[in-house]
Parts: C-alpha cells; structure tokens; sequence
C-alpha cells in the first residue's frame, strides 16, 4: 500500500477545505482540545456532514475526536459544532 501515518497538526485548520489528492483511500483521527460539553469537532466530506461516530475522550476535559476513511478526490474539513474560539484541534493525523 505504501501508506503510512502522518501528523499533520500543524497543516490541519477548522473550516478550511481539503483534497485527498492521493487516489487511494486515507484516514483522518482527529482529536479536539479546550471545548465545552456541547462543542464537538465534526467532519465534512464533499459537503455533507458525516454521522458522529467518536466521543468523549476525557470526560473531565470534554476532549472529542473521529476516525474517519476519506475516498480518493474527495474535499473534506474539520468544523466545530460551536463557536471557532471554544475548541481547537489538539492532534490531527492522516494515514495516507
């Protein structure tokens, strides 16, 4: 396959759009930092908001994240499902 893990914190913002350029299948876990119980990082692929399927990894910190496959050409962004300044992506690796 010749896929590997990458960390792409750095190169990963909320509300920006990307392309899986790659032409095979990848894989996004996301995790969020500093958010309030009713603020959870979510994903978007080609526009359409995917099912929450991750969860509360901390419950004393409200920290969430997924883990979610990406097909090849798709356009997908990390959103938050409150305001910008409440919850910010504490980890972000791709398996590309």
């Amino acid at each position: 396959m010749g896929q590997t893990w990458q960390n792409v914190t750095t190169q990963r913002f909320l509300n920006t759009v990307y392309k899986n350029e790659t032409g095979k299948l990848i894989f996004i876990a996301a995790q969020s930092t500093n958010n309030t119980d009713s603020t959870r990082l979510v994903l978007l692929i080609n526009g359409e908001l995917m099912p929450y399927i991750g969860g509360d990894w901390d419950a004393g910190s409200g920290n969430s994240g997924f883990f979610m496959p990406i097909p090849p050409n798709a356009d997908y962004e990390i959103r938050s499902t409150g305001s910008i300044g409440s919850i910010s992506i504490a980890s972000c690796w791709e398996y590309k």
